[in-house]
């Protein structure tokens, strides 16, 4: 900034009507992208919402899948059970292919949550880093009207000494 003495009165103001601009046109570049974040963390809070209610059900998923494994490792056992008895070949065969087909079955529905699991986790992980740019954000517009706020008391105190030169100086150039 130059030498506040060295300018004239209209050339001051100029540079703070200008500064002031500047400042206002940031801020409110600022504020509409808080806006906008703000309504990407809105649409992130219902994201986050359904995510719970997925995570409920992947939950009841794993419960079952938990289940299942130990209705398998049931079915597995009676399978060999069922190798060993001779006299209920036939039966116990049929029953072995049922239950290898479910033991499949169980086992891909078991992966394919285990998949949406990791992906919900994922999604949870990007949720994290948009509250923590949102937050910055949010510190940053602070400055920003701390800035503004000191330069518009900047601004009224120029502007009051370049309309009252003698009661704010004790300068005799100043008085002149």
């Amino acid at each position: 900034m130059h030498d506040i003495m060295s300018l004239s009165s209209e050339e001051i103001l100029q540079q703070l009507n200008k500064e002031n601009e500047d400042l206002k046109f940031e801020l409110n570049d600022l504020r509409y992208l808080i806006q906008l974040k703000e309504e990407e963390l809105n649409d992130l809070h219902a994201a986050s919402k359904k995510m719970g209610e997925m995570q409920s059900k992947l939950e009841n998923n794993i419960t079952e899948i938990e289940t299942m494994r130990r209705q398998i490792e049931e079915a597995e056992q009676k399978n060999i059970k069922a190798n060993r008895r001779e006299a209920a070949l036939e039966e116990e065969l049929i029953q072995s292919i049922a239950i290898e087909k479910s033991y499949y079955e169980i086992k891909e529905k078991y992966l394919s949550t285990q998949t949406a699991l990791e992906d919900a986790y994922h999604d949870l992980n990007d949720l994290s880093k948009l509250y923590k740019e949102i937050s910055e954000m949010k510190k940053r517009l602070t400055e920003v009207e701390s800035k503004l706020e000191l330069t518009l008391l900047d601004n009224t105190f120029l502007k009051e000494q370049l309309h009252n030169p003698e009661t704010n100086s004790t300068d005799p150039k100043v008085k002149s």
